[in-house]
C-alpha cells in the first residue's frame, strides 16, 4: 500500500462547496475525487483536459480599435470631447436628449 502525505490548498469557498457537493453526489469524498484528478493527471502527464484561452478571446477589428482609442486617450494623444458630468440627474439628462434626438 503506497504511503499517503497531507496536501493543503487554497480554493475559493463558493468553488469548494460546489466541489465538495458534485463528488458528494458521486459518492465520493473531496479527497477522493481529488485523486482521482492527480492520477489522471500523472498519467496523462499533464491536464486531461484543454488547457486554453477560449476562441472568443481575440478581439475583433472594432474591439482593438475601441482599446487603441481609449489607450491614445489615456495616454494624451487624442483630445477627449466627452461630456463630463458631476451627478447623475445631469447624466440622465444628457442621455435622454440623445435619446429624443435619435427618436426624431
Amino acid at each position: 500500500m503506497a504511503t499517503t502525505t497531507a496536501f493543503t490548498m487554497r480554493m475559493d469557498s463558493d468553488l469548494k462547496r460546489q466541489f465538495d457537493a458534485i463528488a458528494n453526489a458521486l459518492g465520493l469524498s473531496a479527497t477522493a475525487a481529488f485523486n482521482v484528478m492527480a492520477k489522471k493527471f500523472v498519467e496523462d502527464r499533464g491536464f486531461p483536459f484543454s488547457v486554453r484561452l477560449p476562441e472568443s478571446y481575440d478581439p475583433n477589428q472594432t474591439t482593438i480599435e475601441a482599446m487603441q482609442y481609449a489607450q491614445e486617450r489615456a495616454n494624451g494623444k487624442t483630445s477627449d470631447d466627452s461630456p463630463t458630468f458631476t451627478n447623475a440627474a445631469d447624466t440622465m439628462a444628457y442621455l435622454n436628449q440623445k435619446a429624443d434626438h435619435v427618436s426624431d
